[in-house]
């Protein structure tokens, strides 16, 4: 996934499938700030530097399953960041020790 502003108004937030990029939701450009900063607090990058490039990864639970999320944030020349978020393909099994 790929999230980027877009105009004034809205921000787009699109998807790889299929060998093709296809937009999936335009949310109002008011929400950007706050899903990219929700975004590198996830993915634990630092929020008093502003650096050219960040990854970082960070895990989504859901019953006994865990799925690692990376972040990539870039920020461009003019000042904007972009983000892109890399899906897996599958979960990665959630070891539970037995008591």
């Amino acid at each position: 996934m790929q999230a980027y502003p877009h105009a004034f108004r809205t921000f787009t937030i699109r998807a790889y499938a299929n060998g093709a990029w296809e937009d999936v939701m335009k949310p109002t450009s008011k929400m950007y700030p706050a899903f990219l900063q929700r975004l590198k607090v996830m993915a634990s990058f630092s929020l008093a530097k502003r650096l050219p490039i960040e990854q970082g990864r960070f895990r989504y639970a859901l019953g006994d399953s865990s799925y690692e999320i990376a972040v990539t944030v870039r920020a461009l020349p003019d000042g904007v960041e972009e983000a892109t978020i890399d899906l897996p393909p599958a979960p990665v099994s959630l070891a539970r020790e037995q008591s």
